[in-house]
C-alpha cells in the first residue's frame, strides 16, 4: 500500500529550522543529529520517508558493511544490527534490499557483469514505486537524470564514449541514448541543462560541483513551492542542510585536493562509484568520467 506523506503540517517544527541559503554554511549540529531529532518529531509515516532520503547510504552499507570493523555510513534508514542480520540470512528491509541480500546469500547475480553496488542501484530504481512519498520518489528521479546528464557531458567533453557509463534507467537516459550532444535534445525538459553544458566545457571541477549543487537547491525550491510547513519542506531542508554542511568543510584549495584524490580512486572503479551513495553528495559523478584521464511536538498532527 502506498503511504501518502506531505498531507500533515508541522508549523512549530518547520518554523524552528535553521534558515539556510545557498553559499552559506550551517550553525547547528551535524546532519545525523538533525535527522535523529526530526525523526522523533515527525509522524511515523513522515519519519520513514525522511530516512528513505538516505537509501543510497543503505546501499553502500549493504555492499560494504559485513562486520563491526567495517565503516558504517550515516545517516541511513537501517542501523548496523539490521544490516548484519540481513547478511546472515535474516533480512528485514525494503524489498530491493531484501532481494539483494537473498541473492548474495545464494551466490546469485542479476547483473553479473557489473559490481554489486551497480546491481543494487539498478534494483533500487526498479523498486522505486515501493517508496510511499511522492517527494522522495521525485527526488531520486531528479538525481538519476542529473547523474546521467553529467556523466554524458563530462565524458563527451573529454572525447570519451559515454553511453556504456550511464545508469540505464530514467527519462534522461533514453534521450541521451537517442540524441546527440551537447544537449541531447533535452533543453526544454531540463531547464538547467544549458548551465551544465557550459560548466562541463571547462576543467574547473569545483565550478562543476557548485553548479550541480545550485541546481539541486533550485529544484527543491520549485518542488516545495509555498508549502513551507509541510513534511516535504522538512525533507527539502534536510537535503539542503547536508549540502551546506559539506560545502562548509571545503575551501577552494581543500576541495581541489579532495577531488584530485577521488580521481585516483575512481580510476579503479567502473560506472557507479561508491561515493554516489551520499545523498546530496552526488556531485562527484562528473569525476567518474575523468577516470580515463586523470514547542509541543507536531508528530501526532
Amino acid at each position: 500500500m502506498t503511504l501518502l506523506t506531505g498531507a500533515r503540517n508541522y508549523y512549530y517544527l518547520a518554523s524552528s529550522l535553521e534558515d539556510l541559503s545557498w553559499g552559506n554554511g550551517v550553525t547547528r549540529g551535524p546532519i545525523d543529529e538533525l535527522v535523529d531529532f526530526l525523526e522523533q518529531e515527525l509522524h511515523p509515516d513522515d519519519a520513514r520517508a525522511l530516512r528513505q532520503l538516505f537509501l543510497f547510504n543503505d546501499m553502500r552499507n549493504a555492499v560494504s558493511y559485513q562486520s563491526r570493523d567495517d565503516e558504517f555510513v550515516t545517516p541511513a534508514m537501517y542501523g548496523p544490527d539490521v544490516v548484519l542480520e540481513a547478511g546472515q540470512g535474516h533480512p528485514n528491509m525494503m524489498p530491493f534490499l531484501t532481494d539483494f541480500f537473498e541473492n548474495r546469500r545464494r551466490n546469485q547475480r542479476i547483473y553479473p557483469d557489473i559490481p554489486l553496488i551497480d546491481e543494487l542501484t539498478l534494483l533500487f530504481y526498479d523498486h522505486l514505486s515501493d517508496i510511499g512519498s511522492a517527494f522522495v520518489r521525485d527526488w531520486y528521479r531528479h538525481e538519476l537524470d542529473m547523474r546521467n546528464l553529467t556523466i554524458a557531458l563530462s565524458r563527451e567533453s573529454h572525447g570519451f564514449p559515454y553511453r556504456e557509463r550511464l545508469i540505464p534507467r530514467g527519462e534522461a537516459y533514453r534521450a541521451i541514448m537517442e540524441g546527440s550532444p551537447p544537449d541531447f535534445g533535452l533543453s526544454n525538459d531540463f531547464p538547467y541543462l544549458d548551465e551544465l553544458v557550459r560548466v562541463f566545457k571547462t576543467t574547473d571541477l569545483t565550478a562543476q560541483e557548485e553548479a550541480m549543487s545550485r541546481i539541486r537547491w533550485n529544484w527543491l525550491d520549485q518542488r516545495i513551492g509555498a508549502e513551507f510547513f509541510s513534511a516535504e519542506f522538512i525533507f527539502a531542508h534536510v537535503i539542503k542542510y547536508q549540502s551546506a554542511e559539506r560545502w562548509q568543510t571545503l575551501s577552494q584549495e581543500k576541495g581541489d585536493e579532495v577531488f584530485g584524490e577521488l580521481l585516483n580512486v575512481v580510476r579503479r572503479s567502473v560506472r557507479f562509484a561508491l561515493e554516489f551513495s551520499h545523498i546530496g553528495d552526488n556531485d562527484h559523478d562528473n569525476r567518474n568520467s575523468n577516470r580515463d584521464k586523470q514547542q509541543p511536538s507536531d508528530n501526532q498532527k
